[in-house]
């Protein structure tokens, strides 16, 4: 072909141009090819670089919480550097006899292509985010939207709820009457989920990790702390989503709509007829305490004393406050058809679980109060898991249900280099230890969420720290860029 076109010119000069002119050009698009290549495969390199350092200063923090050394993050905020491709033609181009007067002589000529490269960074700018403003958007802790949204966009929800609550405060009424809706439900199961539930263990850790305290509002309520180094609080965590995990249709959902005027039992009926009595009518020898009323039920006689005063208007205030991100409620859609799986009484005490959930709505009172973790706290939450599963007398694996129903470690860690197949992540610990998170078994159904785990724990880092102004950063200088 190169010589199809050379050929076309008219004269031997003109080929002799031709020629010239492709032999300029060759270094020229040498150099563009090798430019495109470089970018590409320098800005994939520097993703792949910056998303491992990413990985591994999570995990070297992981590693320091559960020692007990203090965390230290940095960021890479901006680098430069040189990537530039030179090229051009050394000539010595041969001079005709004839030009110089004899037809006969002519000097040897060379073309002789050159070509330099230099490429790499060669500065990093680092941002250290242990300053107060930074710490302080790291100490802020997530929402109910962000529950919201992670359970909503394919994350595991049981690891959503492991990571993102901190603490649950039930009201003991509801307590009592999700477990007896999950006992019903697990009559006729034999799900993994319905064997856990039922098996002692778990009911000896409830007993043991049972804690109560008074609520904001004033009440008794049941405490469920998520703590994985002591196992019976973790178990006893995972035991009430996994109760109402086995609930048909029942769900945790964003600021649930809900009709309180379903409740039918009379405490709640018997507040809101207090309220609504006329002056004069039925008051009692305790009337300065607020209007009641005297209802006969059956026959006990029940008199409701009910306190009006202005802390409500200031409480409902202090509520909208506190709940800027929105609220997490239970939700457990009215008339299920009986089914056999399920046996219907199963229905019968979800049907007194929905009922007892807009009963305590209608009293004022919040059913399930939520502790959610800040950013820096899911860091050292992992701490806690390793620490659990790697330190002390009794090791053990921090496991929660996935999606699947199996029970699947939450975060493996080992100690050691890893595998000669490699590891997903590894890192050097503060005292020269290693520690590296292996790859899971993708294929099994019981493969541990280790590496979805973190991904959760860094996303909510890096949302905390994106929008911020970050501390001005020195400059790393890097030779042989």
């Amino acid at each position: 072909m190169l010589r199809l076109w050379l050929g076309r010119a008219r004269s031997p000069a003109r080929r002799r141009s031709a020629a010239c002119n492709l032999w300029l050009a060759v270094p020229a698009l040498l150099v563009a090819a090798c430019t495109r290549v470089e970018i590409e495969d320098h800005s994939l390199q520097f993703n792949q670089a910056t998303g491992s350092l990413g990985n591994r200063v999570m995990l070297l923090n992981v590693v320091r919480a559960a020692k007990g050394y203090p965390t230290q993050f940095s960021k890479v905020t901006s680098y430069s550097g040189s990537s530039r491709a030179d090229g051009g033609l050394n000539l010595n181009i041969p001079f005709i006899g004839g030009i110089v007067g004899n037809p006969n002589t002519a000097f040897q000529g060379a073309v002789t292509p050159s070509a330099s490269f230099k490429t790499g960074v060669s500065q990093l700018q680092m941002a250290d985010l242990n300053t107060a403003e930074t710490q302080k958007a790291l100490r802020k802790p997530v929402s109910a939207r962000d529950f919201a949204y992670y359970r909503t966009q394919g994350w595991p929800k049981a690891l959503v709820n492991t990571i993102l609550i901190e603490q649950l405060m039930v009201e003991p009424r509801l307590l009592d009457a999700l477990k007896r809706a999950a006992a019903s439900a697990c009559e006729a199961s034999d799900s993994r989920e319905c064997r856990w539930l039922r098996s002692d263990r778990t009911e000896r850790c409830l007993a043991e990790a049972k804690e109560e305290r008074a609520s904001p509002d004033g009440d008794v309520v049941r405490v469920f702390t998520n703590n994985p180094r002591k196992q019976c609080q973790h178990e006893s965590f995972q035991w009430f989503f996994t109760s109402i995990r086995v609930l048909p249709s029942a769900s945790l959902d964003f600021e649930p709509k809900v009709d309180t005027d379903e409740c039918r039992t009379s405490k709640a009926l018997l507040r809101d007829l207090a309220r609504s009595t006329k002056d004069g009518k039925g008051k009692s020898k305790d009337a300065n305490k607020g209007p009641s009323e005297t209802v006969k039920e059956g026959k006990v006689s029940v008199e409701v004393n009910v306190k009006i005063a202005e802390k409500a208007d200031k409480d409902a205030e202090a509520s909208d406050k506190e709940n800027e991100g929105g609220s997490i409620g239970l939700v457990i859609p009215r008339n299920l058809a009986p089914r056999n799986d399920p046996p219907p009484r199963a229905f019968a005490a979800l049907d007194r679980l929905r009922n007892e959930h807009l009963c305590i709505l209608r009293e004022g009172k919040t059913p399930i109060i939520i502790s959610w973790r800040s950013p820096e706290r899911m860091v050292r939450y992992l701490g806690d898991v390793l620490a659990a599963q790697a330190f002390g007398a009794r090791k053990r694996g921090i496991e929660i249900f996935n999606e699947d129903g199996y029970p699947v470690e939450l975060f493996r860690v080992e100690s050691g280099r890893g595998p000669d197949s490699g590891s997903a992540v590894s890192v050097e610990g503060p005292e020269g230890d290693a520690y590296y998170i292996p790859v899971p078994n993708r294929e099994a159904k019981d493969a541990h969420l280790s590496l979805q785990t973190l991904a959760l724990v860094m996303e909510s880092f890096n949302l905390a720290v994106s929008g911020k102004e970050l501390p001005r950063a020195p400059t790393l200088f890097i030779s042989g860029g």
